[in-house]
């Protein structure tokens, strides 16, 4: 019987030698590949021309290197080929997206003025936070524990969609119903990396970094919420500068 265990030990003893690629060098190769060769390849491939462009540098006069793109980039459509995807995974520079700035890319997030946040325990109700958003005209907001620490997003798409699917009842804790899949900025931040998160999310938490000293004395790095910003919190910034900034480019020399 032929099994790994009987092929691999021998086909190992043939290699003289082993490269190790990492995620961003693999992506950006098979990407490559694919925008300048127009071979349709995927990450193992990326990886293995990764590996080759290093290998082919120790190359005597003669030598020729073969390398064999073992996949497609079938099963990648929605990852690596996605520059929203390699730039929210830090694959890619979000400056290198922005082929012409706008007078408002460079401002920072603290120039939105960010209202102060509204956050939810996590011990309170669906119900009674589906009244709180209601009545405050939100859509989402932060979940807190004691400490400020932020657990999570509740929305009410969150809560609709658990409750339509029987996992939670209305009087369950809020906390069951959390949503972790957002985004972070600080009031550093570009509007411009503000602005690429939101062209793929409904919202993006504002937060501010601390240091926490525990009773043991330790400290830990601490992420407390700021605020919350959405599409027309930019919109209604550049609606309302834009008049002025178009005037200030004319008179400028």
């Amino acid at each position: 019987m032929i099994t790994w265990a009987n092929v691999l030990p021998p086909l190992l003893q043939l290699v003289d030698m082993w490269y190790k690629s990492n995620d961003a060098e693999t992506f950006t190769m098979s990407r490559k590949l694919i925008g300048e060769e127009g071979l349709l390849c995927g990450g193992s491939s990326g990886s293995a021309m990764a590996a080759a462009v290093k290998m082919a540098r120790e190359l005597k006069e003669g030598q020729r290197c073969v390398v064999i793109l073992a996949d497609s980039v079938r099963n990648y459509i929605s990852k690596f080929l996605s520059d929203q995807w390699m730039v929210e995974k830090g694959f890619l520079s979000l400056e290198a997206q922005m082929n012409k700035k706008v007078w408002w890319w460079s401002h920072t997030v603290q120039s939105l003025q960010v209202p102060a946040p509204l956050t939810i325990a996590p011990s309170l109700s669906c119900k009674k936070t589906m009244e709180i958003l209601r009545a405050k005209t939100f859509d989402q907001a932060p979940v807190v524990d004691e400490t400020g620490a932020i657990l999570g997003m509740v929305t009410l798409g969150s809560i609709l969609s658990s409750v339509h699917d029987g996992k939670v009842e209305l009087s369950d804790a809020v906390g069951t119903v959390l949503c972790k899949d957002f985004k972070q900025v600080h009031l550093t931040d570009t509007l411009g990396k503000l602005s690429f998160f939101l062209k793929a999310h409904s919202f993006v938490l504002v937060v501010h970094d601390h240091i926490q000293y525990d009773s043991d004395g330790s400290a830990h790095l601490r992420h407390a919420v700021f605020g919350v910003v959405t599409p027309i919190d930019l919109l209604d910034y550049i609606a309302a500068h834009e008049d002025r900034e178009r005037a200030a480019s004319h008179c400028s020399p």
